[in-house]
């Protein structure tokens, strides 16, 4: 985001590797967080749904144990999952709509957008529909790739290395903020087919993706912050003037 939000906006995706455990650089994603596999199909919403249905229903689907979703909620989303990826594009403003009603701050961070008080004119923006999609393909990015949760983390922490040293005026809590818009926009996207148990799966999520940004992000402010305060940051490395007394 130009701004905070935004700069999930720049939201970055990496390619697998051979052997989908090392990244190359980041790059922007030609298409919505399908990452290229390693044959070079880029993988859908609905190739992912069919290789967990066909392993859960062959009772060969063992979720890694660092994915938040158990196999059975891991099977259910990626059937629900497919109807959102369908319709991305409206459910990601819709996501943006519900975070702008609650989080005013952050919509005065988009230079274009902070005196528009319409919701029928950020739907129609190009500028919001253009920063959603980008932040939503990195949530979707995760989910349809929790099957190699090597890749998931990986490009999370590229995501969030992103967010730390490049927007300054980015917060931890910025990713925080997402959490209850997602869920209403993936709500209003189900309609009916939306029950506790969908959301308890969808929050448990949404709370895993957003917890590695912000993890990541933390450490790598942390680190950066270190490097500035150690002394031989100094020019030509030399140790930090100290102040001296009047007359000394």
């Amino acid at each position: 985001m130009g701004c905070a939000m935004s700069s999930m906006a720049q939201r970055l995706s990496v390619r697998r590797s051979e052997n989908k455990s090392k990244l190359e650089s980041p790059v922007i994603s030609g298409r919505k967080g399908t990452p290229t596999s390693p044959g070079g199909n880029r993988r859908s919403a609905g190739e992912s749904a069919e290789a967990i249905r066909s392993a859960f229903l062959n009772d060969q689907l063992k979720p890694d144990a660092r994915c938040p979703l158990d196999q059975r909620q891991l099977y259910c989303i990626s059937k629900s999952w497919k109807a959102i990826n369908r319709n991305m594009s409206v459910t990601a403003i819709n996501m943006f709509v519900r975070l702008f009603e609650t989080n005013r701050d952050i919509q005065q961070m988009f230079s274009q957008l902070k005196d528009v008080n319409s919701v029928a004119e950020l739907r129609n923006s190009k500028l919001l529909e253009g920063h959603a999609l980008k932040v939503f393909c990195t949530i979707d990015d995760a989910i349809v790739n929790f099957d190699d949760m090597d890749y998931v983390i990986k490009m999370l922490q590229v995501v969030a290395q992103f967010h730390a040293r490049r927007l300054t005026s980015f917060e931890e809590s910025f990713f925080w903020r997402i959490e209850d818009p997602f869920i209403l926009a993936v709500k209003e996207e189900l309609g009916d087919r939306f029950t506790i148990t969908t959301e308890t799966t969808y929050r448990a999520t949404i709370r895993f993706i957003v917890g590695t940004l912000a993890s990541e992000f933390v450490a790598i402010r942390q680190m950066a912050s270190d490097e500035n305060a150690s002394p031989s940051n100094s020019p030509e490395g030399a140790p930090a003037a100290r102040q001296t007394s009047n007359g000394m």
